[in-house]
């Protein structure tokens, strides 16, 4: 490419204006030699002539001007490296010739555009070369991470429902000493306040709900530490944990333990993908890993909720207490 820019700024070279020059003068012979009938004698001689005039014209000084300033040109880049920009701008300081001077700073910056298309198109063949190795590299490693996430993450949750109950089991361990304190320490009896105060926890909607599904939360617990299949058609523990689901997420509640496989497998359109997997599953469908999980997560995270809201309850009861300058150890260690 660089001789087309050469030749495009600089015209032909000597070689090629003689080339152009010997095909002119084989043409004019053979138009010469058609208007006679001595065809071949006379291009030859033409020719000879044509020649031999080639010969002489530089022996008596006759010089063909393309010709000179061809060579003039060819000697003058002689010296240059065409394919280094750096190099013709230094030679074009060099020269006094303004249309030369002009002629190789267009050269060079012909050059350096060719160079830089060159190495964008280099750089961009590299990157596709690279990116379709590199893309389904990462592609898969994204999807083992998301699924290590996935993974940690219901780790995570089943041991925040075995710390819950665990809290829970200290709590009811302090509770019992706390009763058997005030079994040998007994407040007044027959007080309203007290009595009134400790109703007012016992009797809120979330705080039955939590301790009634806290025992059930402890037996589908320990068994999806374990994550045990029976083989059998209905796993007794995967009927557990579907019974518990049913119970948390629909009107039936805690009726659900004393309905048999028949009524929880004829409930009616649950309104979402699991539910209705628990009514079938009684039916005799097998549950997935994957539904047992999602299930399993579902109420272990109602439960918390629930977990969180009783033990706000008990912490407002208990500031009105100290309001009262009544010890809380009397309320919640009074009779239901």
């Amino acid at each position: 490419m660089a001789d087309n820019i050469v030749e495009s700024l600089f015209g032909a070279a000597p070689w090629q204006i003689q080339q152009q020059q010997n095909a002119d003068l084989n043409n004019a012979a053979l138009q010469y030699a058609k208007l006679d009938p001595f065809q071949r004698a006379n291009m030859s001689m033409f020719n000879a002539g044509g020649s031999l005039a080639g010969l002489v014209a530089p022996a008596l000084g006759m010089v063909n001007p393309q010709m000179q300033e061809a060579q003039n040109t060819e000697q003058d880049l002689s010296g240059i490296d065409t394919n280094d920009p750096q190099s013709i701008l230094k030679y074009a300081q060099q020269v006094t010739n303004p249309r030369l001077k002009l002629q190789l700073a267009r050269m060079a910056q012909l050059r350096s555009s060719e160079i830089a298309k060159l190495q964008q198109d280099a750089a961009e063949t590299k990157l596709k070369n690279t990116q379709a190795v590199e893309i389904p590299q990462q592609r898969h490693e994204e999807a083992i991470a998301r699924i290590q996430q996935a993974a940690d993450a219901a780790k995570q949750r089943s041991e925040d429902v075995r710390l819950a109950i665990e809290q829970r089991r200290e709590s009811a361990q302090q509770h019992n000493q706390l009763m058997s304190f005030l079994a040998t320490n007994a407040p007044p009896k027959n007080n309203p306040v007290i009595e009134q105060m400790y109703r007012d926890y016992s009797n809120n909607p979330q705080v039955k709900a939590a301790s009634e599904l806290e025992p059930k939360v402890k037996q589908v617990f320990d068994y999806m530490k374990q994550f045990h299949q029976t083989g059998k058609s209905i796993n007794p523990n995967d009927a557990a944990l579907a019974k518990l689901y049913i119970s948390v997420t629909t009107p039936v509640g805690s009726r659900a333990y004393a309905a048999d496989k028949k009524e929880l497998a004829s409930l009616p359109d649950l309104g979402d993908r699991l539910g209705n997997v628990a009514s079938k599953f009684f039916a005799g469908k097998d549950l997935t890993d994957q539904t047992r999980q999602e299930m399993f997560n579902y109420i272990s995270n109602h439960y918390q909720q629930l977990d969180a809201a009783r033990t706000s309850i008990k912490n407002d009861v208990t500031r009105r207490a100290i309001a009262r300058k009544i010890d809380p150890s009397q309320i919640f260690g009074a009779p239901e």
